[in-house]
């Protein structure tokens, strides 16, 4: 049977909604994700709200399957998806810009296509508790789902109280501090790391979000109502597992760059950045000792620079 069956129709969908006033338009990337695309929007178009909501989706030139289920959605969903076809894959090559316009509302909710959605009231409460504080940034847990091996573990679990977590706790984690598809985000802050995101060379944006974000702290809430997929084919915690020691070195120098092109933007973040710094050579260090592991360099330099780092603040 189709599967296409199995979701509500549009008139079900906006059953609930007072009005067709866009209040959050939810943002999906796909590049390759046959495999995974309709569980993403399976998540997003069964979400449960009494406010409009859109679906914005940016095909990166998918040559697999992927497109095609995206048309279905479209065809199904006409007045809520809205798919950006990409005319060549921009990975490296261009900025992935041309869905922008289409953004409306107040907020941006996040969602890679190889992750998903697992709570329906996920948009209602995270607006509702976003309206409620003026949040520009809110988050939540996460289920880590690894491919290789079928095992899950939890993300970004910060305690069972809703709270808010201070902007500096994004800097002490090597890579980022919460799960993309936990992102709901003030339209205007999204925006503006549009358009910082023009000084950086590649790379993984994911942190820096959270850095442009996160000005006035970020709202938690408890409530695990994604999943994380690690380790999946044409996901970027897999091509981290080929990387050679050279490619390690370029993905080290590029975060100093990147970092660097942060501080200038933002002088203030400047005590946090030094520290993300070492965090971020640190690691670069410990996975070259992987590849490597009969020369000790890496690891005799990665404990100098920890030495030199000292404790991170525990409180939150």
């Amino acid at each position: 049977m189709n599967m296409m069956s199995y979701l509500p129709t549009q008139d079900n969908v906006k059953s609930t909604w007072v009005s067709d006033d866009v209040k959050v338009t939810c943002i999906v990337v796909c590049y390759n994700h046959q495999d995974y695309i309709f569980d993403c929007l399976k998540g997003i178009i069964t979400q449960k709200t009494d406010f409009a909501f859109k679906i914005v989706i940016y095909d990166d030139f998918s040559p697999d399957g992927t497109r095609s289920i995206l048309k279905a959605f479209e065809k199904q969903y006409p007045n809520i998806i809205d798919v950006y076809y990409a005319e060549f894959n921009h990975r490296g090559v261009a900025r992935q810009e041309e869905h922008i316009d289409k953004i409306q509302g107040e907020y941006v909710a996040l969602c890679e296509g190889d992750d998903f959605w697992i709570d329906s009231s996920k948009l209602k409460k995270q607006y509702q508790e976003s309206c409620k504080h003026n949040a520009l940034f809110c988050i939540h847990p996460a289920i880590i789902f690894f491919q290789d091996n079928k095992s899950e573990d939890l993300f970004c679990y910060y305690g069972n109280t809703i709270r808010k977590l201070p902007q500096k706790l994004i800097f002490e984690f090597k890579n980022q501090f919460a799960p993309t598809a936990s992102y709901f985000i003030k339209k205007e802050k999204y925006l503006e790391y549009i358009v910082f995101r023009r000084r950086l060379d590649g790379g993984p944006g994911d942190f820096f979000l959270e850095a442009v974000a996160s000005d006035r702290g970020v709202i938690y809430l408890p409530d695990v109502m994604s999943v994380y997929r690690r380790g999946g084919e044409g996901t970027y915690s897999a091509m981290q597992v080929k990387s050679s020691v050279d490619s390690i070195k370029n993905d080290v120098d590029r975060w100093s760059r990147n970092l660097q092109s942060l501080l200038e933007f933002n002088p203030r973040l400047e005590k946090y950045i030094r520290s993300k710094k070492m965090l971020v050579e640190i690691d670069g260090l410990l996975r070259m000792h992987d590849k490597v592991t009969d020369n000790e360099e890496y690891m005799e330099k990665a404990i100098r620079l920890l030495k030199e780092l000292g404790p991170l603040d525990e409180t939150v």
